[in-house]
């Protein structure tokens, strides 16, 4: 038999100490504190998600009269929301799903409408909010949604001579005569309405999530 002496120091590296015990505490709360964001960010996501096809469904209206087929939604704004809020990724992933469920539920566009979202809208989001973890203040802010604005116009040039050329069946020199009458004003419309609307409730939302503890 051992040494009653010899047993308590065999036993002793088998006990956790002081210190270890608060270390295991820390990562534990560290990996529910991690799990609790998560799923914060995915109820969020999904909120954000159901009020982007919303506001899609119910504000709809055309500002260029000449090219009606250039329709305003107010989906950018929970949209862009998201990519502020929750990340650009987020961002993304909110614009897919609520672009898809348009494209094959709201629009008779169908696929190309949803295709159409994906690329404005998504661009829009994820520039803004990449350069919106870097500028992290109003002024960056509005930066941020500035340069993501005139990264959606950009883009919308070529998707709309490709795209909408090969979908309505027109030529593309019909689309390119369009670009500066209609298109790029629609979009530069489009791009101030969503920068003057975030502008205005975005901080004020992130002070009350902040304070839940939702972000």
């Amino acid at each position: 038999m051992f040494p009653v002496d010899e047993m308590h120091v065999s036993t002793a590296f088998f006990v956790p100490s002081g210190a270890g015990r608060r270390r295991k505490q820390k990562e534990e709360k560290s990996m529910q504190n991690n799990r609790n964001e998560v799923l914060h960010k995915i109820v969020l996501a999904g909120i954000l998600t159901a009020l982007a096809v919303v506001m899609i469904a119910l504000i709809r209206f055309p500002i260029i009269p000449t090219a009606e087929f250039l329709v305003f939604d107010g989906g950018d704004i929970p949209i862009l929301m998201s990519g502020l809020l929750l990340g650009p990724w987020w961002g993304l992933a909110v614009t897919v799903i609520a672009s898809l469920i348009q494209g094959f539920l709201l629009s008779p566009d169908g696929i190309v409408g949803a295709v159409m979202h994906i690329i404005s809208s998504g661009v829009f989001v994820v520039v803004t909010s990449l350069l919106y973890r870097k500028w992290h203040s109003r002024g960056g802010a509005l930066a941020s949604l500035s340069i993501g604005g005139a990264c959606m116009i950009a883009a919308m040039i070529p998707t709309n001579l490709f795209i909408t050329a090969a979908y309505y069946g027109l030529p593309r020199a019909a689309i390119a005569s369009m670009i500066l009458p209609a298109i790029l004003p629609f979009n530069a419309i489009k791009v101030v309405i969503n920068l003057v609307v975030i502008m205005l409730i975005c901080k004020p939302i992130s002070r009350l999530l902040h304070n839940r503890n939702w972000l």
